[in-house]
């Protein structure tokens, strides 16, 4: 959580004067995710399973779930 917090602290610091002053961030995090060269398929590990749930064999991670995004941004005029 202290990454957002940090988004959020300075998001309000810069966003004075400017047309996203008061404006409010929804920030989702990304899941962990693995592809499976075998199904080509993308998908998420189950507790601490990272196999494959169509063929069993244990995939590449495709991301590793620390991506933060922005979601959306609402500004009222």
């Amino acid at each position: 959580a202290g990454i957002d917090d940090s988004l959020l602290f300075y998001f309000e610091m810069l966003t004075p004067d400017t047309l996203a002053q008061g404006a409010q961030l929804n920030l989702r995090r990304t899941r962990m995710s693995f592809h499976c060269e075998e199904c080509n398929e993308e998908y998420a590990p189950q507790g601490a399973n990272f196999e494959c749930p169509g063929c069993g064999k244990v995939g590449q991670l495709a991301r590793d779930g620390t991506e933060l995004l922005i979601e959306s941004i609402e500004i009222e005029t």
